[in-house]
């Protein structure tokens, strides 16, 4: 999440693509054989399942004015945020396997996520 800030309660992010590629990067680099044997995992902090696009851009721009610098291409790509239909967001988690080679995620509300694993299930069915 980064460091934490004088409240001791916010703290400073940096959720673009690039950043995200240089940690991975830096995992690969120093797992070297060992890679396979490592599962990189994601602390999702914001799931919003909807179906509704007026919610969902409301949604976007609640954390886009919350995380300072962050583009609204980057928040449609960092696997911290899932916002969209169950289907957006399990091809999201794909996407983000794909990319980054995430195969966890942590969610905080599972019963939230619910339609999403289902969704999941559903498309490698």
């Amino acid at each position: 999440m980064g460091r934490t800030l004088e409240d001791g309660h916010r703290h400073t992010v940096n959720w673009s693509t690039k950043h995200l590629d240089a940690q991975v990067a830096h995992v690969r680099a120093s797992a070297g054989a060992r890679i396979d044997d490592i599962e990189l995992n994601a602390l999702v902090q914001i799931v919003t399942v909807t179906e509704d696009r007026a919610a969902a851009a409301d949604a976007q721009a609640d954390v886009l004015s919350r995380v300072e610098g962050l583009t609204a291409a980057q928040l449609d790509a960092v696997p911290y945020v899932f916002i969209g239909s169950a289907s957006e967001i399990a091809e999201k988690l794909q996407m983000c396997r794909e990319r980054w080679g995430i195969t966890y995620f942590v969610v905080r509300e599972l019963d939230d996520f619910a339609p999403v694993i289902h969704a999941c299930r559903s498309a490698s069915a």
